[in-house]
């Protein structure tokens, strides 16, 4: 069967939701639980600590870690979740939690706990959110969450301040501060959004140092993928084999789409049949699906094998129909 590759021209990148709201989680932190050992340094799970008034203390004799309890303030605390993209990953779910338990000169010290482990593509994932269980001692204990793109640190304007509960912030309208990592100061002016560029690294901040514990860290992406007018079936050309597929988006049976390929929605179909941008796959775009199948990109600069034509009547047969 002949192949008939789409002009450049068509190719149009679209970022998508994935299967739920806030997409594929490409990041989750369990602290793990090291029966019969206690306490162990933050450091295990390629975490660290840093304090305003003392600095990196992560590597510390005492330093912040995680706990092999099951609970908190007599609550079962930590979700029972797989580890993803985190290093060491536990073999099991973890029911750890991270707190500071330095003591001393360190209660009450704006700090930022934070891991550089993982490092997400921006330019091929939309972050979509920050996910936490926390479990706050005091009312006003809560976190922000610090993200660093490039060189620079940010952390959310929102401060999630509260007892256990599931937190979660979303990227998308979030409001953002300057963030000091060196001094561990979060500033006083906003911006938007996020700059463009990779996230390196993030973590939670916190102004009252020793009363806030968390686990299960998340970040929930979507990937950018690249749809091709045209190419229903997702092989990166358009092809005879996208004829009939076609035609079931042109009658509208998008549910009949969806079944051959589950992962995909009608938004995608709708955008990969909508030839002239109206928002719709109608008649009007059966001319713009014929000449990216012929190659021309518009213009008809190639003839398909016999074969390839005869798969075309359908399309042909449909459009008279609704001319009659």
């Amino acid at each position: 069967m002949s192949k008939f590759v789409v002009a450049a021209s068509l190719i149009v990148a679209a970022t998508l939701a994935g299967q739920t709201a806030d997409g594929q989680v490409v990041y989750r932190e369990v602290f793990p639980i090291a029966d019969g050992s206690g306490r162990q340094q933050i450091t295990t799970a390629n975490w660290g600590l840093r304090l305003r008034f003392a600095g990196d203390l992560s590597g510390g004799t005492e330093a912040s870690g995680f706990h092999n309890d099951l609970t908190s303030n007599g609550v079962t605390f930590g979700d029972v979740v797989p580890a993803i993209n985190s290093n060491p990953a536990v073999d099991s779910p973890g029911l750890g939690f991270v707190e500071n338990f330095y003591g001393g000169d360190f209660w009450n010290v704006p700090s930022v706990y934070y891991t550089e482990e993982f490092t997400l593509d921006r330019s091929a994932n939309t972050v979509n959110s920050f996910t936490w269980a926390q479990n706050n001692q005091e009312a006003l204990s809560g976190f922000r969450v610090v993200a660093q793109i490039g060189p620079d640190w940010f952390a959310s304007d929102t401060n999630f301040v509260g007892f256990l509960f599931d937190a979660t912030l979303q990227v998308s309208g979030a409001v953002w501060r300057p963030f000091d990592f060196a001094t561990v100061t979060v500033g006083e002016t906003t911006v938007p959004a996020l700059p463009a560029g990779d996230l390196t690294a993030f973590g939670l901040y916190t102004a009252h140092t020793g009363y806030e514990v968390f686990d299960s860290f998340t970040i929930n992406a979507t990937p950018a993928t690249t749809l091709i007018l045209g190419d229903f079936d997702f092989d990166g050309e358009v092809l005879d084999s996208d004829i009939q597929l076609f035609v079931k988006a042109l009658t509208g049976d998008f549910a009949g789409l969806i079944e051959l390929f589950p992962t995909r929605t009608e938004a995608e179909f709708t955008f990969i049949g909508d030839f002239n941008g109206d928002g719709e796959v109608l008649d009007s775009d059966i001319g713009g699906f014929v000449a990216a199948l012929l190659g021309g990109g518009g213009r008809v600069t190639a003839i398909p094998e016999p074969a390839a034509l005869g798969l075309l009547a359908p399309v042909g047969l449909l459009l008279a129909r609704r001319r009659r």
